[in-house]
């Protein structure tokens, strides 16, 4: 049994300013020619299928598009919404799809959904479990049985859906797991503090997890791998070499896992150096439509440096400046914010804005409202 492993498509997203819509309609057309190549008996998409809750209708159309290509050329879909979806709207027409063999999970209702699928080894059942919160397991809970951590609320939503660890198992889940490689300057959209974290141990006894959500392909443990974005979306995922991954299931315990590389239509880099050093050397460049950042040393700004930059570079998307003054103004690294609790980075926020502590009667509110938020917020 061969699956394709996809997930944070990001439809709809915009990169400094610019829209990354024919850069997703080129890798998506290049994901489809692959897929007929491989053919592999489904694709696994692991959430994050939008960019936003509501998503734009450019958006729509480019998942319209790409799941009527995938129906056309017979390809079974397996789809469950991540954080930045909003369930309800992914799986809109759901009931239809599935009989075009495009099945979509949207939201969490009790246990998950599950399908079978059949080869010369026997049955191999599909588990989808869309992006949870400990909220959206509590509701199906009695009150002195509910869980208080992303960590429960996944376990918890496995075992209610009694799985047979003894057959073959692949779940296709969203979340974030301890000990994934994150760029912190990156594109995910991450919890400050790292409350959701779970272990990996908790896909244990699954022969294959499909994981979306961090967009560095990766592979965490024995048997859980994510798939990372198919484009880079931010600078930081720079020299990343974005791939379709496939894993291959033979008799239970037995899975290879390979990938195939993606190609987008314009690379992202940087350029770093003296203003006039970067204009002396553009002549040479052969590459100027490239997605480009510029990061100047001069001390001093230079007038309209952007301007004339994109006359250069036609996809110039920023300019940063590091030199003396920018270093000096650095007061909190990016790892300290990550490593930092909701309410203590509010608190040094309001601080540093007001010149003064919030009191013992503030801060008791902060985390009032932070834990009702956490715990007592609807999907979304």
């Amino acid at each position: 049994m061969k699956f394709a492993h996809l997930a944070d498509l990001h439809l709809g997203m915009i990169v400094n300013h610019v829209s990354m819509a024919e850069e997703q309609k080129h890798i998506l057309k290049e994901i489809v020619e692959i897929l007929v190549k491989e053919k592999p008996d489904a694709l696994l998409i692991a959430g994050d299928v939008y960019d936003k809750a509501v998503p734009s209708v450019e958006a729509v159309n480019l998942l319209d598009d790409f799941l009527t290509d995938l129906a056309g050329h017979h390809i079974r879909t397996y789809l469950i919404a991540g954080n930045h979806d909003q369930g309800d709207r992914l799986a809109y027409g759901g009931h239809l799809l599935a009989g075009q063999g495009i099945h979509i999970c949207g939201n969490f209702m009790g246990k998950m959904d599950h399908d079978i699928l059949t080869d010369d080894f026997g049955k191999v059942h599909v588990w989808l479990l869309p992006y949870i919160r400990p909220s959206y397991v509590n509701r199906y809970l009695d009150e002195d049985d509910r869980v208080g951590s992303y960590q429960q609320a996944v376990a918890r939503a496995i075992a209610m859906s009694d799985v047979d660890f003894s057959k073959r198992n692949v779940i296709v889940s969203h979340q974030f797991v301890t000990g994934a490689k994150v760029d912190p300057l990156g594109s995910e959209q991450l919890i400050v503090g790292g409350l959701d974290q779970i272990s990996a141990s908790v896909y244990d006894g699954f022969d294959y997890a499909a994981l979306g959500h961090i967009h560095h392909r990766q592979q965490l443990g024995r048997n859980v791998f994510y798939a990372g974005t198919p484009l880079a979306y931010s600078f930081a995922e720079e020299n990343q070499q974005k791939a379709l991954g496939f894993a291959e299931l033979k008799e239970k315990g037995m899975v290879r896992v390979y990938t195939r590389l993606l190609t987008p239509l314009h690379h992202m880099r940087t350029i770093e150096g003296y203003y006039k050093e970067i204009l002396s050397a553009a002549s040479e460049d052969e590459n100027k439509e490239d997605y480009v950042r510029f990061v100047l040393h001069d001390n001093q700004e230079q007038p309209d440096a952007i301007r004339y930059l994109r006359e250069l570079y036609s996809n110039a998307m920023r300019l940063d400046y590091d030199n003396e003054r920018t270093r000096a103004e650095m007061i909190l690294p990016v790892n300290t914010m990550q490593t930092m609790s909701p309410s203590d980075l509010f608190a040094r926020f309001y601080k540093e804005r007001n010149g003064i502590e919030m009191s013992e009667e503030q801060i008791s509110y902060l985390k009032d409202q932070i834990d009702e938020i956490w715990n007592g917020g609807e999907q979304a």
